[in-house]
């Protein structure tokens, strides 16, 4: 069997016709280009610089190799461009040792990132149990800060079902009733998923059912696709039957008195002209449709949804303010537009005043923050000041101790140049008595 040539060959290979295939050619300079290019340079592990957020989300050894380091880097409150802070991301991650050492180096717990969660809210919705036990621990903490939208730390953990998370919030006393800025509360949550364990757990701590959200719903009308849900709620006395009042039928067909319900043939007449009532809805524009169709007060309250569409009114919003006014009548026999315009403004103001409270919460829990770490920087100030005057204190101590020293041998020295220009005196006495000594000597031999 003939062996086949392969490019490891010595001999020279196969040549074989191209085919020109001009974006293969093109595609091909490219690819070879790219392996032209200079690859970048292998680093060391150690070459890598961590800024204490990314360290907080991996390990503890870099997060206390940073915080021993005094560089910007191991600013432990520190937010970033999202406002978390290094804790945020050690509590969401779970990484309750982190966390701890963060905390012993002066980390804020309640600190709020841009949504307004803190670290508690973010262990919670992850349900990271020794992390949150660890939070909860901290005196400082507060378990029913809300975010920006009027969420707490127990509304997480009952949306993402976390039912560990839930029991030591609850312990803690955890308010299982408290409202978020669409009127849902825990216990209303609970609810909506359709736990029953959550349920039973939040009903237990005094979670009430028959509180009502922006939309009028309650715990019934949110758990009604789940019959163990409602099961739960008729054990603890709790009415589940969703009463529902259509309103009366209406026909058009013949605009005459004996098809107007009998509730408008016994009210007066309304005190308002089509005209008056749609410049309070704010709906003149529609005016030359119901002058079009002829309608007036009488064939007003009879119109519905079809008939309003017929006309050419098809937008929801002006349709509904119309079918809503029709239906309060035709319930009541009297029309309150002015109520009911000033209810709606105070509904819209209110939730404006809660957005504007939680703002306002917003903005003193960060100006708290910036106090607290401002108090922080100045006791560090503080403490480098009182250090720098114990050195001082101490070299002024160490310069008195020098100048007395000195002082001492100065003074010996002095003492020892005068007992030795006493002794050299003395010698030169000497000197002098020997030498007269000797003239006397000489002086007797000479007589």
């Amino acid at each position: 069997m003939a062996s086949r040539l392969v490019r490891f060959s010595s001999q020279k290979p196969i040549e074989h016709e191209s085919f020109e295939v001009e974006e293969e050619d093109v595609q091909a300079e490219a690819i070879s280009n790219i392996f032209k290019l200079q690859l970048p340079p292998i680093l060391d592990e150690n070459d890598y610089k961590f800024d204490l957020h990314t360290a907080a989300s991996i390990d503890k050894e870099s997060v206390e190799a940073i915080l021993q380091s005094k560089s910007n880097l191991a600013k432990v409150n520190m937010s970033n461009v999202a406002q978390w802070t290094p804790l945020m991301y050690a509590a969401r991650l779970g990484h309750d040792s982190i966390c701890e050492v963060l905390k012993n180096k002066g980390a804020l717990m309640d600190i709020r990132n841009n949504k307004g969660q803190t670290a508690l809210m973010l262990a919670a919705a992850c349900g990271h149990e020794n992390t949150i036990k660890f939070i909860l621990k901290q005196k400082e903490v507060k378990i029913n800060l809300q975010d920006k939208y009027g969420c707490t730390a127990l509304h997480y953990a009952v949306q993402n079902d976390m039912l560990t998370t839930v029991e030591l919030l609850i312990a803690k006393n955890a308010d299982v009733n408290i409202s978020d800025l669409s009127g849902m509360t825990p216990t209303l949550d609970a609810c909506l998923v359709g736990k029953e364990a959550l349920l039973k757990l939040l009903l237990k701590k005094g979670g009430i059912v028959t509180k009502t959200n922006s939309k009028g719903e309650n715990g019934v009308v949110l758990a009604s696709d789940y019959p163990a849900i409602l099961n739960v709620l008729r054990k603890h006395g709790i009415n589940t039957n969703i009463e529902r009042v259509d309103p009366p039928p209406v026909f058009i067909s013949s605009p005459t008195p004996a098809n107007i319900p009998s509730i408008v043939k016994a009210t007066s007449k309304p005190d308002y002209s089509i005209t008056e009532i749609l410049k309070m809805l704010k709906l003149e524009k529609y005016q030359s449709i119901f002058e079009q169709n002829q309608i007036d007060m009488t064939t007003f309250f009879m119109l519905e949804d079809n008939d309003l569409k017929e006309m050419g009114i098809t937008a929801f919003g002006p349709k509904t303010k119309l079918l809503n006014l029709i239906k309060g009548y035709i319930d009541t026999g009297s029309i309150n537009l002015v109520l009911e315009e000033s209810s709606r403004e105070m509904s819209m103001g209110n939730n404006e005043i809660n957005q504007i409270n939680f703002q306002l919460n917003n903005d003193l829990q960060m100006t708290r923050q910036q106090l607290n770490e401002l108090e922080m920087d100045f006791s560090r100030k503080c403490d480098i000041i009182n250090n720098q005057k114990a050195e001082l204190e101490k070299l002024s101590m160490l310069q008195n101790s020098v100048f007395s020293k000195v002082t001492n041998l100065k003074n010996e020295l002095d003492r020892e140049q005068n007992d030795m220009t006493e002794e050299v005196q003395l010698r030169m006495t000497r000197v002098k008595l020997q030498n007269i000594l000797e003239l006397i000597k000489s002086f007797k031999l000479h007589d």
